[in-house]
């Protein structure tokens, strides 16, 4: 996954040739797209209101570093919050963390998974930036899912190979929408069988109306 992890003193190169020679489309929203099947679900009102709701309070969301120390009184790990890194603040320097938090969470109540790249390090070679990647542009010929039970080996974006170093990937426990509930977003969009206009309803009648006829 790579969140975590020290990369090569290259990487510089590696990002140049990933967005322009490799011709991945990164750093390119030209090439970003939204699957049809995405654009489907978030036609429908229950689910674009379930998802606008859910995405804008994690969009608010702060980002917190803590450390597990042993409480011997309780009997059990306390957490002591440490410095957090300064991406924390805003990971992509060209968008708002809401933004990108927002976008990563649907990606995950839609399709299971999400994925951002690293596009700086520190001089430790840990993460100091990131991009958000659409699911959209990325495969895993590794993992065809629905069900992703691991992280992929094999990432592409815009169909070129992608350094998996740097490359985070989130997994959702849970399977996306656009798989589980499939067959419910298909029916929404579906013509009711009967289309004969409903019929009007009679007027209530008393006992002794009911009696004198």
């Amino acid at each position: 996954m790579g969140i975590f992890r020290k990369a090569t003193p290259a990487f510089g190169a590696e990002i140049k040739a990933a967005a322009g020679v490799g011709g991945s489309g990164i750093n390119q929203p030209m090439t970003y797209i939204t699957s049809n099947r995405e654009l489907q679900a978030l036609a429908l009102p229950t689910v674009s209101r379930a998802r606008d709701l859910i995405a804008s309070m994690i969009g608010c969301l702060d980002l917190k570093q803590y450390r597990l120390v042993w409480d011997d009184t309780e009997g059990e790990y306390s957490k002591e919050y440490i410095r957090g890194e300064s991406w924390f603040t805003r990971p992509d320097p060209k968008v708002t963390r809401n933004f990108m938090l927002a976008n990563t969470f649907t990606d995950l109540f839609l399709t299971g998974r999400a994925f951002w790249y690293i596009t700086s390090r520190y001089e430790t070679g840990y993460p100091a930036s990131f991009q958000w990647l659409p699911v959209s542009n990325v495969t895993t010929p590794d993992q065809a899912g629905p069900v992703w039970y691991t992280t992929s080996d094999e990432v592409e974006f815009n169909g070129v190979i992608l350094p998996t170093e740097n490359v985070v990937q989130f997994l959702s426990p849970i399977m996306g929408l656009i798989y589980n509930g499939q067959q419910a977003v298909d029916t929404a969009y579906t013509k009711p069988p009967d289309d004969s206009p409903p019929t009007r309803s009679q007027p209530a009648t008393s006992n002794s109306e009911a009696a004198n006829r």
